[in-house]
């Protein structure tokens, strides 16, 4: 089963889309993540008086780090799906050189 290059680039043009997708998203994630952390953080500094619990900051805390994180493997996935097209077409590249 032989794909020319163009035959091997139209096949994967969704693998590309969804990369670019998945990697937007990721970003976002990364974003409100920090906030998230960020004010997790600043709340149990300046928690004053306030009491909403034993652990009601180490959990904002803890849903920071995890957007964070999430958002993290989101973007990796992204990266992921780019390079198994890059090398799809560069493999499609060399087996018309030959």
């Amino acid at each position: 089963m032989s794909f020319s290059e163009s035959a091997v680039v139209k096949r994967t043009a969704t693998l590309s889309t969804l990369g670019q997708i998945m990697t937007a998203l990721g970003a976002i994630a990364i974003v409100l993540g920090c906030i998230g952390l960020a004010a997790g953080l600043a709340l149990e500094f300046t928690s004053g008086d306030r009491y909403d619990g034993p652990l009601a900051d180490a959990a904002r805390i803890q849903v920071g780090i995890s957007t964070l994180l999430w958002g993290l493997a989101l973007s990796a996935g992204g990266a992921a799906l780019h390079a198994l097209r890059s090398i799809a077409v560069n493999c499609a590249k060399m087996a018309e050189r030959d």
